[in-house]
């Protein structure tokens, strides 16, 4: 884990690190998850400007791309406002090699109506 001055974060002595510890690596990990805030609004902001950037993410992505830890309810809340996101069924392996049944949503465009 990275502390809020970009450093490793380190545990204290005698306790452990979360398992998924490891910092966010790319330039695009660091692009979409540098706000600072993590209000639903910004968070539903973030989602919808990388779903029409690149058109598509998975769960797993919003998580890791975009410090998203609940993407069904922010698309949810996005469909409320009239944008058209499909979603589907995929599997895919998470950093630990674990499979998972995940959502794969697709931005369909606008708002309408």
């Amino acid at each position: 884990m990275i502390n809020r001055r970009g450093q490793p974060a380190v545990a204290p002595a005698g306790q452990q690190m979360p398992i998924d510890s490891t910092p966010m690596q790319s330039n695009q990990q660091r692009e979409y998850s540098s706000a600072v805030s993590q209000s639903r609004a910004v968070q539903m902001a973030r989602l919808l400007t990388y779903l029409k950037e690149h058109r598509r993410i998975t769960t797993l992505q919003a998580r890791h791309l975009l410090s998203i830890m609940h993407p069904a309810g922010r698309i949810k809340e996005l469909r409320q406002e009239g944008h058209k996101i499909e979603m589907h069924w995929v599997f895919d392996f998470d950093s630990a090699g674990k499979k998972h049944k995940q959502g794969l949503y697709v931005y369909k465009g606008g708002k309408h109506g």
